[in-house]
This record gives structure tokens, sequence and C-alpha cells, in this order.
């Protein structure tokens, strides 16, 4: 399942993701953020709480195929990406690398961490309000 909240003050979309990623739900996800009038330039996925086990090299290039497609509107600015663990930043990598290839009009990269990632958009943890409560 992914959350998503828009920060219209801040030019930000966060996808918290929470159990299985599916490629289904990523494409959704992506299509739905540049469907917003405007598309906010920046962009934040945790992955904290997701599984991404599934998830080949196949299915990663078909990803970023389906995502250098659609992205426009963008232009200036970013998207990072919180992978804690190892596996899922492995793969986030993998498919950061084959998107690169893409010449998106925006920059993107993944973190161990919430903080990596918001300071690297330039914004402050503060500005997201308080962390979910449980």
């Amino acid at each position: 399942m992914i959350n998503r909240k828009v920060y219209s003050e801040l030019s930000l979309v966060v996808h918290e993701v929470v159990g299985e990623l599916s490629a289904d739900d990523f494409r959704e996800a992506g299509v739905a953020l540049y469907e917003l009038d405007p598309v906010p330039p920046f962009s934040l996925w945790d992955l904290t709480h997701a599984s991404v086990a599934e998830y080949d090299i196949d299915k990663i290039r078909r990803l970023q195929h389906e995502v250098a497609g659609i992205a426009k509107g963008r232009e200036g600015g970013r998207t990072a990406v919180v992978a804690p663990t190892d596996l899922t930043f492995g793969i986030v990598r993998q498919y950061l690398a084959l998107i690169e290839s893409a010449q998106l009009p925006f920059e993107h990269n993944v973190f161990r961490t919430k903080a990596e990632a918001v300071s690297w958009l330039g914004l402050e943890m503060d500005s997201l309000g308080p962390p979910p409560a449980g």
C-alpha cells in the first residue's frame, strides 16, 4: 500500500510504502503524481516499511521505460528515496542506474534515512510535521 501526502506549500509529494511494493502500485502512484496540477517538482519515496523482494532486473527495466514515458513537468526537481535495508537500497540503486539513461529533467538519489533524504531535498524534518503515532 502506498500512502501519499501532498505538501503544496513545499512543492513536495511524499509516498510512504507499507508492505509489498508492486510494479502496478508504483506505476499508478507515478501516473497520479503527474496528474497533479501543478506537478510538484519534489518527491520523496519512503521504503522503510516496504518489501521489494519480488523485483528482478527485468521488472526494473520495464518500470524505467514506463516512468521515462510519463516524466514531465518536474524540471529542476528532485526525487529522494529512503531505503534503509541492504536489499531495498541495492534494488533502488539498480533502478536509479537504469533511469539515468532516460535523461529525466530532475535529479534522483537514494538514502538510508529519511532525515538524509529530506535534507537533500532542501527541507527540514520539522516541515513534514510530527511522525505518525505508533
